[in-house]
């Protein structure tokens, strides 16, 4: 199938806005989620209610232990996003060995497993694209989140390397890095820290989600066929 896209994450806000922002122009959409299933099944119903001729379907499975016999249920793709959101806020000293393997799990060596089984099928594909949502975080930094700090930036290296790798194949790998979204790993901040957060920003507000999926959008689109090994920063100006 020329427009199947395999959506990691997409019962979050950003994966969300992807999966819509996809939809609408033309690509049916296999859903990932973990825990919030009761997200991806309204999504997939409101999808499949505005463009019936297109398909949407729904998988489930842990990043961090991921079970390949499910993947094997997946119809052939030739897009592949992964949105997954998910941080550890802390000083590094209390973070445990588990929440940093979790992370590294869900950010790094996760995706890197299923890449890993879906690359024959996106190399043989037209105009195939892997994006990763990464973060700003991965080039300037965020005290109280030095392992995620790590694990986007091993993201964006990862990005670099495998797109020179499979380049010959007409597969595009790149990422979208976010500043300060308007998602739920947020929503811990007091309103002296939002409002402190939003002075620091250029633009003088935080990001919607759909500021984020537009990119994802633009860089599926066949014109961006010479875009690769590149992350596109969408932060307001904030840490540039």
């Amino acid at each position: 199938m020329e427009k199947h896209a395999l959506i990691i994450g997409a019962s979050g806000v950003i994966g969300g806005a992807i999966a819509k922002d996809l939809a609408q122009v033309g690509w049916s959409l296999t859903l990932h989620a973990n825990d919030n299933i009761k997200q991806v099944t309204s999504l997939r119903q409101s999808l499949q209610e505005k463009f019936p001729n297109q398909f949407f379907s729904i998988i489930q499975f842990d990043l961090s232990n991921i079970d390949k016999s499910i993947l094997s249920n997946i119809l052939p793709i030739s897009g592949l996003v992964f949105a997954s959101g998910g941080t550890v806020y802390d000083f590094l000293r209390n973070q445990t060995t588990t929440d940093i393997n979790h992370l590294f799990k869900v950010h790094v060596f996760g995706p890197i497993e299923v890449i890993q089984f879906f690359e024959a099928q996106l190399l043989k594909a037209k105009h195939a694209r892997i994006v990763f949502i990464t973060s700003v975080y991965a080039s300037h930094g965020s005290a109280l989140e030095t392992t995620y700090s790590a694990v986007k930036g091993a993201q964006e290296s990862f990005i670099k390397s495998y797109a020179m790798e499979v380049a010959a194949n007409d597969l595009t790998v790149n990422g979208v890095a976010p500043g300060a979204v308007k998602t739920p790993t947020n929503y811990f901040l007091d309103q002296s820290a939002w409002q402190q957060l939003i002075e620091e920003i250029p633009l003088q507000r935080l990001a919607d989600p759909e500021d984020i999926s537009y990119w994802v959008s633009a860089i599926f689109d066949k014109r961006s066929d010479y875009l690769t090994g590149q992350v596109i920063k969408v932060t307001g100006g904030w840490g540039d």
